[in-house]
């Protein structure tokens, strides 16, 4: 399964659910989606976009003083491809 699609349904399981954390996190994700001129994008390029997100999330935390992450962060993070350990 693509991540987009994935994404969407887990959107829809999270709105089922009743996770406002998981749900709000989907939502900004499929937001910066439709950003994107292409009606189909490939992981690569949610990827990159989730990447972007948690960057920009943690400076946010940073400039605010904050040492906790928040959800948003562990969300976004769950899609990402686990890094291979040394």
């Amino acid at each position: 399964m693509k991540l987009q699609e994935q994404v969407k349904k887990d959107l829809t399981a999270a709105m089922k659910a009743k996770d406002e954390d998981k749900k709000n996190t989907l939502r900004v994700l499929m937001g910066e989606f439709g950003r994107i001129d292409a009606k189909e994008l490939t992981d690569d390029q949610i990827i990159k976009i989730m990447k972007k997100l948690i960057k920009s999330e943690r400076e946010t935390l940073k400039i605010s003083g904050l040492k906790e992450e928040t959800p948003f962060i562990g969300i976004l993070e769950a899609y990402l491809p686990k890094m291979a350990s040394e």
